[in-house]
């Protein structure tokens, strides 16, 4: 069997949305939530700030450049649909294990906006007795009061994104924060949350060189910062203004997706040479541990759960993917009335979740597999892939070797049921044309790009509107 280097794209979320399922959404989110867990597990919530300073090129997330007016609506409609999602039966039963707030740029709330969200949560919700809570935040927006102002309001863990120290690059995909301002950051964030603290930092980037990335690399470990998390550059989920500028030939060309997997597998085994390892994407300094959120909730076993606050945010139950509207001006003004902010849902139990994002996470439990009653149904995968030298089983673990790591991608398609890699495929299809975008080739393709924004990872929920006929909602 012969896996490819790369694969359409690898930054999405499991499961897919099926856009052929009609409904009324929210009455299918409702049905879920009277409802308990199927099965024990940990609990997250994902608060969406869509709000920027200025607009990255790249981006692909739900954002827009909002007033303070504009912001205080929206945070009073956060605080609304947190009191309302607080009383459902399902989330009565939960004790959150990490909530993470992110963007947008979360720092742009002020300390009492976000202490007041924390208020509501702790007054509200079950917490954990350690219960991470993660910020994003910009290194132009933040400074030593608001980050205690953060810590204090209960923030445990903060985050933001660099990509690149290169200023030619920066400039070309309007990252604004200066050198000095990004160091000014790390500094802070290094001081107020000791070992708690992370950059992100992005690989394959437009005109980017082995060279430019090995110095972003020894930039990052020596800026004082205690974690990092490294990402290849996923250009069918960037947007289409940067697309758009490789066909006037305005940024120079992205490396080919080929040699873009090249470039990230170097980068991660020199990073290894000075830093621990967590997984595909996370290195610290300590051994610190990654975001709970993203590495343990979205990236983990079905039983792992978590809700949906704000617009676009995404939440997913044992059994159910949803989204919020992915409109700040609509989600305010529907729970001002008192109505919905579900926008779409698709129930699916993916048992084999933990199973699809082991190749990000590096090493997978199949007991996970056992506990569903679907070791079985992967088993010959699993042999043909360890046959082929790409994982290794000790003791029920199984890990990746370095040819899995190299195509860490590809791999994840392997555990994909029928049903989700249909979907997959014909996502990442529509989206190519959308954007105008060869996946193959890591090209342009000729004419223009038919989105204005794809809506971050909600480009997996692009197409006609979801028809508002009644079908059942049961669980």
């Amino acid at each position: 069997m012969t896996i490819p280097l790369t694969a359409p794209f690898e930054s999405f979320i499991y499961p897919f949305f099926d856009l052929n399922f009609h409904a009324r959404h929210d009455e299918v989110v409702q049905a879920f939530l009277k409802t308990p867990s199927l099965s024990p597990g940990l609990k997250g919530m994902y608060i969406h700030v869509p709000f920027c300073e200025t607009l990255c090129h790249f981006c692909p997330f739900y954002k827009i450049v909002g007033t303070d007016d504009r912001i205080e609506n929206y945070v009073q409609a956060l605080e609304t649909e947190l009191r309302m999602r607080a009383q459902e039966p399902r989330i009565l039963e939960w004790t959150f294990d990490t909530i993470y707030i992110g963007g947008g740029t979360p720092s742009l709330l002020t300390v009492e906006q976000v202490s007041r969200l924390l208020s509501i949560i702790r007054e509200y919700f079950s917490l954990a007795t350690v219960c991470e809570i993660s910020m994003e935040l910009e290194a132009k927006s933040i400074s030593e009061e608001q980050l205690l102002g953060f810590k204090e309001a209960g923030v445990t863990r903060v985050s933001f994104g660099v990509q690149t120290f290169h200023p030619k690059i920066r400039k070309s995909l309007n990252l604004t924060p200066t050198l000095e301002q990004i160091d000014s950051a790390i500094a802070l964030c290094a001081r107020v949350f000791p070992n708690a603290n992370n950059i992100d930092m992005i690989v394959g980037l437009p005109g980017q060189t082995n060279e430019d990335m090995y110095a972003d690399i020894d930039a990052a470990i020596h800026s004082g910062i205690d974690s990092l998390s490294i990402y290849p550059m996923d250009y069918i989920m960037t947007t289409p203004h940067l697309i758009e500028s490789f066909r006037q030939g305005k940024t120079p060309l992205p490396p080919t997706a080929p040699n873009m997997m090249q470039m990230f597998y170097r980068a991660r085994n020199y990073l290894k040479q000075y830093w621990s390892e967590d997984n595909t994407y996370c290195y610290s300094r300590l051994g610190i541990s990654p975001c709970r959120y993203m590495f343990d909730i979205v990236y983990g076993s079905y039983a792992n759960e978590y809700i949906a606050i704000g617009a676009s945010a995404y939440g997913l139950l044992q059994g159910l993917v949803y989204q919020n509207i992915p409109d700040e001006a609509e989600y305010v003004k529907r729970l001002r009335n008192g109505l919905s902010t579900v926008h779409l849902s698709s129930p699916y139990h993916a048992y084999e979740k933990g199973l699809v994002f082991f190749p990000k996470i590096g090493r997978y439990d199949l007991n996970d597999l056992r506990r569903w009653d679907y070791l079985d149904l992967y088993q010959n995968r699993i042999d043909r892939l360890r046959n082929d030298g790409l994982v290794t089983i000790t003791e029920n673990i199984m890990t990746l070797t370095p040819e899995g790591e190299l195509r860490y991608g590809p791999l994840m398609l392997e555990f994909f049921s029928d049903n989700q890699k249909r979907l997959y495929n014909r996502i990442w299809r529509r989206m190519s044309t959308q954007l105008g975008w060869d996946v193959e080739t890591s090209r342009p393709t000729e004419g223009t790009a038919s989105q204005e924004s794809l809506g971050g990872l909600s480009a997996m929920a692009i197409g006609p509107k979801p028809r508002l006929d009644r079908a059942s909602t049961s669980v």
